[in-house]
């Protein structure tokens, strides 16, 4: 494996008629987001490579109006599959992945990401066909504030996560993105694991790992799946050719003192434990 310092590129990409036989499945699991998901699900439908996208929507709210909701909002084209408990999110993933077959790529896609840009989906694709060596790629992202989200970091450690919890707002790790912001000679970059909120994924790599490893309820499987990803010979990027939006509300944020507020903050700790269990 390369150093993923000597990776920052230009991305190569292929011909109109590559583009136009390209699959994507896409995953979008949604917990009590439904509002918000429908706006997702209106851009998506606006996607150049629309025709070539295949939508799986999987509902883990276990709640009766988030399931009205989106019954009335997926089109025929479009699947949603409404689970009667919480299965997890690396599950549901691994659900909806398996129901987006035949796919090239599988696209995971938080139900709060919107994706303004109708050529987004189209041009990771592109990059992807034509740069065989990427396994796993993502873009920038902005919160609707417009504020950048820090979605590419170095693989974690205990006391990096400690020390997060300690000092909210501490290690960041946005420098990881600067080439993208600053130098307009680079346009992708390779990193250590990327946040799985928006990643499109080779589907032969997705198999070949077995998708999310459902040891993990939420959190730290995308962690894996990335450090496995590169361990088998792929890069793992981050493009600043297309950007999404994200509504700026992440489940494991918070200090110390949230720990005893916030039942996703608890489930957080709990996998960070697991995959440094695991790790070790």
């Amino acid at each position: 494996m390369s150093d993923i310092n000597s990776m920052n590129s230009r991305v190569a990409f292929g011909t109109a008629d590559e583009v136009s036989t390209i699959r994507v499945g896409v995953v979008a699991v949604n917990y009590h987001k439904g509002t918000r998901l429908v706006q997702v699900l209106g851009a998506l439908r606006h996607q150049t490579l629309a025709t070539g996208l295949k939508v799986i929507i999987v509902d883990n709210s276990c709640a009766a109006n988030e399931e009205e909701l989106l019954r009335g909002a997926v089109q025929p084209s479009e699947q949603l599959i409404i689970n009667s408990e919480n299965a997890g999110y690396t599950r549901a993933c691994n659900v909806g992945a398996r129901a987006v077959l035949p796919s090239d790529y599988v696209l995971l896609l938080n139900p709060d990401i919107i994706i303004d840009d109708p050529g987004a989906i189209e041009t990771l694709a592109t990059c992807m066909a034509t740069n065989p060596t990427i396994g796993v790629l993502g873009c920038l992202q902005r919160n609707d504030d417009g504020s950048y989200v820090e979605t590419a970091r170095h693989y974690p450690s205990l006391w990096r996560q400690i020390l997060r919890r300690l000092r909210p707002g501490a290690c960041s790790e946005m420098r990881l993105l600067e080439p993208l912001l600053r130098d307009p000679a680079i346009d992708i970059v390779d990193v250590d694991w990327l946040q799985s909120s928006f990643i499109l994924i080779r589907r032969d790599l997705w198999e070949a790992i077995g998708g999310l490893d459902e040891t993990y309820y939420v959190f730290m499987a995308d962690v894996d799946f990335c450090r496995r990803a590169r361990a088998s010979g792929y890069r793992v990027s981050v493009t600043s050719l297309a950007t999404v939006r994200a509504d700026g509300i992440r489940a494991s944020s918070g200090g110390l003192i949230d720990v005893f507020r916030s039942r996703a903050l608890r489930i957080h700790i709990a996998d960070a434990v697991r995959y440094y269990w695991r790790s070790w």
